[in-house]
């Protein structure tokens, strides 16, 4: 499946594991069939590889299998493969390919992908471990420092949002994020949110990102009042408009300008958001809104009664230990 780095992301169906005593055993072997029936579905192969004794699979040949699987025409695109790393999953390697656009324009495709070390199989997908906390990985991944967040300080539930300021997925969850989970598990659950600005789509989204954290470096209450209003601007602005109208808000909020301004021409901050985009690009996110509860990926524009269903599933699983 290919992975488009560069989109909005509407709501999808959801699945929900039911972590019930009674049934835990029932359904732990569900899960390990259904994660070896996801596996065998993402083999591509046999390929026939040749692997040199570096352990580096011959370029021309994947290059060439590659091309004609995801019709990547020679003409238009130019591969970018990473060297290959030993994945965790036992005999494979790790590598990521770009099929990046030779005039410059257009989107890049970016796939991970994992290679068997005699070169017959690929896998499109990451294998899921097996074991008592198969998000630990992805959770260990995130960095929560320094990040706009509300909510419970001692939380047993943690959702992360990777967001855009300009989406109107996201936005379309606002209420959900700002008043639903907060009203029925405030003692419990934290959100941070975290940029994943869709630049190439959405005109102003980087410049939202970027006046986003320079109001919550001075002021961190700022954030939250700054993220409901930025979300309402959606359609009235054009890229200008909006850096004005975002710091006449700021002034509303107390900021002191002259470090807001300079804050907006800091390398530092864009190397912040920078930042943001690898991680989330590293756990998966291919879209906004992507949110992770306790390292769960859920990702869309989800009603409340789906979140509410993870959140649930998390606290009965952390009650069941």
């Amino acid at each position: 499946m290919r992975k488009n780095l560069f989109k909005d992301v509407p709501r999808e169906d959801s699945h929900y594991l039911d972590y019930n005593a009674s049934v835990k055993s029932i359904l732990a072997c569900i899960a390990c069939f259904a994660a070896g029936l996801l596996c065998m579905a993402a083999f591509r192969g046999p390929i026939n590889l040749k692997v040199s004794a570096d352990t580096q699979p011959d370029a021309a040949t994947l290059e060439r299998f590659l091309r004609r699987y995801y019709a990547w025409p020679v003409e238009l695109l130019s591969l970018k493969v990473t060297p290959f790393k030993a994945a965790t999953m036992p005999g494979f390697l790790y590598a990521t390919v770009q099929a990046v656009p030779k005039a410059g324009k257009g989107e890049v495709e970016t796939i991970d992908f994992q290679i068997s070390n005699d070169g017959r199989f690929l896998l499109e997908k990451a294998p899921i471990r097996v074991e008592p906390d198969p998000f630990r990985e992805v959770r260990e991944q995130i960095d929560l420092r320094d990040q706009p967040a509300f909510g419970s300080a001692v939380p047993r539930v943690t959702i992360v949002e990777y967001g855009d300021l300009q989406c109107s997925y996201c936005k379309a969850v606002v209420t959900v994020v700002r008043q639903d989970i907060p009203r029925d598990f405030g003692r419990e659950v934290r959100i941070v949110f975290k940029n994943f600005p869709l630049w190439e789509i959405h005109p102003w989204a980087w410049d939202a990102a970027a006046s986003g954290r320079c109001i919550f470096k001075q002021n961190a209450e700022a954030f939250w009042p700054y993220h409901d209003w930025a979300f309402d601007q959606q359609g009235r602005l054009t890229p200008e408009q909006f850096k004005k109208s975002a710091a006449a808000f700021a002034q509303t909020q107390k900021i002191d300008m002259p470090k807001y301004t300079a804050c907006l021409a800091d390398p530092d901050t864009r190397a912040e958001i920078d930042r943001s985009l690898q991680e989330g690009r590293a756990v998966g996110v291919t879209g906004t809104p992507s949110f992770y509860i306790n390292g769960h990926h859920i990702e869309g524009s989800q009603p409340y009664s789906e979140m509410k269903r993870y959140i649930n599933s998390e606290l009965e699983f952390l009650n069941a230990k």
